[in-house]
């Protein structure tokens, strides 16, 4: 058998429809977290709003402070880049050496047949009223013997004397001796 509906389709004398109520969870710690989240972004919004308002309405700076004390020296830098060349500087005063000569000595010869190590030794000086600006010396021996005699040192002794050492380093051969021309190279003023 059939009931007989109303005009919303319920049947009648059927009983009214209850409301279902959802069911209710205890809170966990997803409901922490989000209060969390939502506390955290009030109070980020009320920090902004508060650093653009101290901004906004700071009064203009206030007189300088007195200077604080001076602070330890740092480390070196690195070096830096070189600078630009500088002018050229004034001429100088003229020099007082005019002209140059080359004043040789009398040549000193050795003993015939020297033996190995004989040196021969020349001090040579300028003429007066000149300055010694260096010196030195030529050795030699006849034929294949030259190649046996060296100039040893050759130096100023003080300002007005130049020395020259030459030295037998090695036998000469019969007949044979050293010989050694020194000079000097003068400046007249």
């Amino acid at each position: 058998m059939q009931r007989p509906s109303s005009e919303f389709g319920r049947p009648t004398g059927a009983q009214p429809l209850q409301a279902v109520q959802p069911a209710t969870r205890a809170p966990g710690p997803q409901a922490g977290l989000l209060a969390a989240v939502v506390a955290a972004l009030v109070l980020g919004l009320a920090g902004i709003s508060v650093g653009i308002w101290a901004l906004l309405s700071s009064p203009t700076a206030g007189p300088v402070g007195p200077r604080g004390a001076t602070g330890q020296q740092g480390p070196a830098g690195g070096q830096g880049l070189p600078g630009p060349a500088g002018k050229p500087g004034k001429q100088g005063a003229p020099g007082t050496i005019t002209s140059a000569t080359r004043d040789a000595a009398s040549p000193i010869v050795s003993a015939t047949d020297p033996p190995v190590g004989t040196v021969l030794v020349a001090q040579t000086s300028c003429p007066a009223g000149q300055v010694l600006l260096s010196g030195g010396a030529e050795v030699s021996a006849p034929g294949a013997a030259d190649r046996n005699v060296v100039l040893r040192s050759s130096y100023p002794v003080n300002s007005t004397t130049w020395q020259s050492v030459a030295m037998v380093i090695r036998p000469l051969g019969t007949g044979n001796s050293m010989t050694m021309r020194p000079f000097v190279m003068c400046g007249a003023s």
